[in-house]
């Protein structure tokens, strides 16, 4: 996330202002969008997500202020930094616009440099902060919060995009075994070997998130159910052949329970986890060490080598 260009949102109702700054944050290798209809503005910013949003104070259709307090009623925005551009000298007028939602206050006249500075400080600080936020401390994947917000995003883009969506429970099976005989710290190991897996061999667009304990959630993106259900069941068959170090040297084998869902047969976001929660029960209740989705079950026995 932190090589990614920065994602910078303007909004003024001078068209002309996006020209100009355009072309310099485009320069920088900057993602920059402009938008001079407060209505768009925001649709553009709960999809876009920007690292940081530049608002005009005065518009003929809504006050800045008010277009802040807007955006930071939806919760992807909610902590993103806003900063104000006006040509107000009014000091009062200024503190009120930062009380009111926004992060700091720049007068339209300030020197290119010192923006795309101010800009490149402001946004990357906010990353941080929200990698920080949305990160699980055990394994750097997401947590509970954060892959349940990219589940949401990625259904309204496959829904945008007319594409189907995929969304998958893994559960690491007998896992209260594990650290019962060999301990919590090798029930960490564990947790940290398969959360390693999920993080290598599945594609870069792919989500995984650790949604707590020993239970992960994928999004794999324009993936339909079978091809959601042969990608797992290869993970699963690898993982239950690779052996696990513990600490005091010995060797271990897991395995995993899966359950699929997918968009648009589910969906929202409440169906396609209730579903997909459902599919990881079945397999469960059928013998653990498989992947079940709605048309068909994938998977047997714990698989470990001779």
């Amino acid at each position: 996330e932190e090589n990614k260009p920065l994602r910078v949102l303007m909004v003024d109702d001078m068209v002309t202002a996006g020209v100009y700054w355009g072309k310099h944050f485009q320069k920088q290798n900057i993602n920059f969008l402009f938008e001079s209809k407060p209505e768009q503005a925001y649709r553009s910013a709960v999809e876009m997500q920007p690292d940081i949003i530049l608002l005009d104070l005065y518009m003929p259709d809504i006050d800045g202020i008010d277009l802040a307090k807007i955006f930071r009623e939806h919760p992807r925005l909610l902590d993103v930094p806003i900063l104000f551009m006006s040509t107000e000298e009014n000091d009062r007028r200024r503190m009120n616009a930062k009380i009111q939602g926004g992060d700091d206050f720049l007068n339209k006249t300030i020197a290119i440099d010192d923006l795309l500075k101010m800009v490149r400080y402001r946004a990357l600080r906010y990353r941080q902060s929200m990698a920080e936020k949305r990160s699980d401390s055990l394994t750097g994947l997401l947590n509970h919060n954060a892959i349940k917000d990219l589940v949401e995003a990625e259904i309204d883009r496959a829904n945008r995009q007319n594409q189907p969506l995929s969304v998958v429970l893994i559960d690491i099976d007998h896992f209260k075994n594990v650290n019962d005989t060999y301990g919590h710290q090798a029930g960490d190991i564990v947790i940290r070997k398969l959360s390693n897996l999920l993080n290598t061999r599945l594609r870069r667009y792919d989500g995984v998130g650790r949604y707590g304990g020993e239970e992960f959630m994928i999004t794999l993106p324009n993936t339909d159910e079978q091809t959601a259900a042969h990608l797992i069941n290869r993970l699963r068959v690898q993982f239950g052949q690779s052996a696990i170090r513990t600490e005091n040297g010995s060797n271990m084998f897991c395995t995993f329970s899966a359950g699929i869902a997918s968009f648009p047969r589910f969906l929202d976001l409440t169906s396609l986890i209730e579903a997909a929660d459902q599919h990881l029960y079945v397999a469960k209740a059928n013998g653990r060490n498989r992947v079940v989705c709605s048309e068909e079950a994938l998977g047997a026995s714990p698989a470990k080598p001779d």
